[in-house]
């Protein structure tokens, strides 16, 4: 391979090719800052809606707090009605049996009463004879007969007139306590009527707090969804930075190697994705029971995948080699060379200039025979490759 004309180094790349990787290192950065400077902008808006969320969970937690109150106190208040119409009923009953007790007590009241006027007129009859007897009545026997009559007409009157008389004790006796059990009712009838205007003003003010509460919970929802909008905007923006700046350490790696390819080892890509099934060096033959010394690897991918140039150079030859079939050997510079072996069909002629990542063969059987060296100095590729295919 010597004696062939190359470009420039790893990449195979020309002056103004390495002064392109400057350019694209120069714009991912500003695209990184630029994107840096929208996360920063994106931070400012979380925080703002952040602290929204913070004030308006405070308000509903505090709403909360005071709807749980309402409603002990309307609770409260349920209680204490129903307290008071026990007592209403209590005293409804009460004052019930007192009026039965006093249309009774009136039944005893007319009949005593009527006794009584019928005695007392017996009484004062009785009475008007002694009074119209003359002042010589008294020597007369007559006279006896009227006054013993009318001390026996006194005597009837008084019967009558004790039980009378304790019947309408009775009655008033009645109707002061039914007074002042009625007086109580319209208290507790009075204290009814303000524990229901203050439950009525509780509910209406419950209803206000949860139509605030209501409209609170729509505003944070609607803060909570922005914000994840925001954090997921800022996540993309953080691994599209985190991208661009591998991007830009990549560049700057494929920059080195259009320098020099000796600092490409440990950062070349892989030619194909795959599993290595043949090692470099000395290894062992499995039918053969000896030793084969390999110059180079073999991957096993799939069946008609691209396998694609592992850094830049020019192609000195493309076509059919004695067991290795089809064959692409790429010149990298400073004596460098990598060989890919065993394709189904070739993608690039000889004297084309190739970029890393070109497609330059198909795989026949799927599997990529792959070599690395300087001048016929095979080396290990698998020390030059990334540890990520």
């Amino acid at each position: 391979m010597k004696g062939v004309l190359f470009i420039l180094a790893a990449l195979g790349l020309s002056g103004p090719a390495l002064a392109d990787y400057s350019e694209d290192i120069v714009n991912i950065h500003n695209t990184i800052e630029s994107q840096q400077e929208e996360i920063n902008s994106l931070e400012q808006e979380i925080g703002k809606y952040s602290r929204n969320l913070e004030m308006l969970t405070s308000r509903e937690k505090s709403l909360l707090t005071e709807l749980n109150g309402i409603d002990y106190n309307i609770s409260e208040k349920k209680r204490k009605l129903g307290e008071l119409q026990k007592d209403i009923d209590s005293l409804k009953g009460k004052i019930g049996a007192l009026q039965d007790r006093l249309k009774n007590e009136r039944k005893i009241e007319r009949k005593y009463g009527s006794w009584l006027k019928t005695a007392l007129r017996y009484y004062y009859y009785k009475k008007k004879q002694v009074d119209m007897l003359p002042w010589f009545s008294a020597y007369l026997c007559s006279v006896t007969d009227a006054v013993n009559s009318c001390f026996y007409a006194e005597k009837i009157v008084n019967a009558p007139a004790r039980k009378y008389s304790v019947v309408i004790n009775e009655i008033e006796e009645i109707e002061e306590i039914k007074k002042e059990l009625e007086k109580e009712e319209e208290n507790i009838v009075t204290l009814k009527r303000e524990v229901i205007d203050v439950q009525e003003k509780l509910i209406k003010r419950k209803k206000e707090q949860l139509s605030i509460l209501r409209k609170i919970e729509s505003d944070r929802h609607e803060q909570e969804a922005r914000l994840r909008d925001l954090q997921d905007q800022k996540e993309k923006l953080q691994e599209l930075i985190l991208s661009l700046k591998a991007k830009a350490v990549n560049l700057e790696k494929l920059k080195i190697l259009a320098v020099d390819f000796e600092k490409a080892k440990g950062y070349l890509p892989w030619p194909v994705k795959g599993r290595v099934i043949s090692r470099f060096g000395k290894q062992k033959h499995p039918q053969l029971d000896t030793y084969l010394i390999n110059r180079g690897i073999k991957i096993k991918g799939d069946a008609g995948e691209k396998a694609k140039a592992v850094a830049g150079g020019e192609i000195v030859y493309a076509g059919r080699f004695r067991g290795m079939g089809n064959i692409i050997i790429i010149d990298h510079g400073k004596d460098y060379y990598s060989i890919y072996g065993e394709l189904e069909d070739i993608l690039a002629g000889v004297g084309e200039v190739v970029e890393p990542f070109r497609e330059i063969g198909t795989l026949s059987a799927g599997v990529l025979y792959f070599e690395l060296g300087k001048g016929s100095v095979p080396e290990d590729p698998i020390q030059w490759m990334t540890q990520e295919q």
